[in-house]
């Protein structure tokens, strides 16, 4: 049984790397998210849709009934509660940013300590650090899979403790436990990624059966379903007190799978799963490399993992994982980025390659730990001021982007109301302070065909004038058939049009405005 005084003694043994963690997860997202204070604003259309949803909720607007929008409900409240550190930028957010990728970096550490001494594994963090936040699947930051890293991390670190003995006992039921509350935080976030955690709960299963506990194997399913209800609990009374329940499952669930999945035989989707993969990996090479190796290795390896069973674990979690993320025929680049846990695993083939056959002892590391780790930091920081896709946009001011641009001119109006028309939440909620009181505030990426409802309901606001603003981005190919532009043409008036881009593509925004009845 877990106690205080334990977890105490561990804090004080751990301090100095838990914060070394921290600090380094702090400097690197300085540079490496959007969220943070150096960019004027997160740009990114899922963040702000998560994080527009997640103000509402704070205002006691609910996902999915007020405001729809397809991630979990852990994943809004998290945005919610960064909303209440600062209401009008991602300063919040940037905070929970932080405290996830330290813990992402402390359960990488316990992994590689795992296996490997303690000198070289404070080494690899700020290596892991560059390699993860400034990968093309980290996109600008805070996405759904970055604060589903730590979860999986501590997953893994736990799965490996448990195997890598050849003659072990059975898991605890409290450890069983803990990792389906675990699974369950992120089955509220991004179900998606789940995949590692069945494979988890099945290897934990079959190695406890093997050892003829027949019951206790059993047993330990119900603890790991348990700690999954225990999460899912407050989301349940949550929806059923504020009566979208309803709205709830068929959000987050019905349309998630018929909205975004795309129909294709079993072949078909084993193709297009390897295609994504490999695509993915040779876009993520700083961590997909280490990565795949990781897993090979462990996999291979009698050294590091002398049971068959514990070899046999890490590539089933692995490609359940992979079918988890990419079996429903969608995929987009922050997908990838849940697979960066791994990454740890293949730093230690390294390690042991320089120590047993370079007979590399790190002397000069090991005497000179602070100026070494300092030096090594400060260079891979260099680096990914560098290699970071973000940092293009460091130094940009606020009155330079279209967004505030636009923020001004809403701000003339007291109480004025904005939808965002056709498109992803462009930041325009987030730079004017508005809270959305329509409840399809902006365009998720499904076609009209799967889900009419969105499009006509945006058209109905514009006709019933519904809204005192109306922000659409506009392109030449973009498909005007969704539109109803007489209802724009007829109750409002155009008031700003202004270039603006993102991820280096050039957008027109135009801003509309409610015509003066008088």
């Amino acid at each position: 049984m877990i106690t205080m005084k334990p977890l105490w003694i561990r804090f004080q043994k751990q301090w100095k790397i838990i914060l070394f963690c921290f600090a380094l997860s702090a400097l690197f997202l300085l540079i490496c998210t959007k969220s943070s204070f150096l960019y004027p604003i997160n740009d990114w259309n899922d963040s702000n849709c998560f994080f527009t949803v997640g103000k509402g909720m704070m205002q006691g607007k609910v996902p999915y009934r007020d405001l729809f929008e397809q991630k979990g409900p852990l994943l809004y409240f998290i945005h919610g509660l960064a909303s209440l550190i600062s209401f009008d930028s991602f300063l919040g957010v940037f905070f929970f940013e932080i405290l996830s990728f330290g813990i992402f970096l402390w359960f990488s550490y316990r992994i590689i300590f795992l296996f490997s001494q303690k000198a070289y594994t404070y080494a690899l963090l700020p290596v892991l650090s560059v390699a993860v936040l400034s990968s093309s699947s980290f996109c600008k930051g805070d996405s759904a899979e970055e604060f589903c890293l730590p979860l999986l991390s501590a997953s893994l670190f736990y799965l490996l403790r448990y195997m890598k003995k050849k003659e072990r006992s059975p898991m605890s039921y409290l450890t069983v436990m803990f990792q389906g509350i675990l699974a369950g935080c992120v089955l509220w976030i991004k179900y998606t990624m789940l995949g590692f955690w069945f494979a988890w709960m099945m290897m934990v299963f079959l190695d406890t059966l093997r050892q003829k506990q027949i019951k206790r194997a059993f047993f330990s399913c119900i603890m790991f379903l348990l700690g999954m209800i225990l999460t899912a609990v407050p989301w349940v009374v949550y929806f059923a007190c504020n009566h979208a329940l309803y709205d709830f499952i068929n959000a987050y669930f019905y349309v998630n799978i018929f909205g975004y999945s795309h129909p294709m035989g079993v072949p078909s989707r084993l193709v297009f799963m390897l295609v994504m993969l490999c695509l993915e990996f040779v876009k993520n090479l700083l961590f997909s490399l280490p990565a795949v190796a990781g897993v090979i290795y462990f996999a291979s390896s009698k050294r590091m993992l002398p049971d068959p069973m514990a070899r046999i674990s890490v590539i089933v979690c692995f490609l359940f994982l992979i079918a988890g993320v990419y079996g429903g025929g969608s995929a987009y680049p922050y997908y990838f980025l849940i697979f960066a846990p791994f990454a740890s695993l293949g730093y230690l083939p390294a390690i042991h390659f320089l120590v047993h056959q370079w007979h590399w002892k790190g002397n000069w590391v090991c005497q000179n730990k602070k100026m070494g780790y300092s030096v090594l930091t400060l260079f891979l920081f260099a680096v990914c001021l560098v290699l970071s896709p973000n940092t293009r946009d460091l130094g940009t001011k606020k009155e330079d982007l279209v967004q505030y641009q636009f923020a001004e001119i809403i701000r003339q109006t007291p109480g004025a109301t904005l939808l965002n028309y056709g498109f992803l939440d462009g930041g325009f909620y987030t730079a004017s302070g508005i809270i959305p009181q329509t409840k399809y505030f902006c365009k998720l990426n499904m076609t009209v065909d799967r889900y009419p409802e969105m499009m006509q309901e945006q058209n109905r606001y514009l006709e019933e004038k519904m809204v005192d603003y109306v922000v659409m981005e506009w392109s030449e190919d973009k498909n005007r058939s969704q539109f109803k532009l007489d209802y724009l043409r007829e109750n409002y008036e155009m008031v700003a049009e202004q270039e603006g881009s993102f991820d280096g593509q050039g957008k027109k925004y135009i801003l509309y405005r409610l015509k003066d009845e008088n």
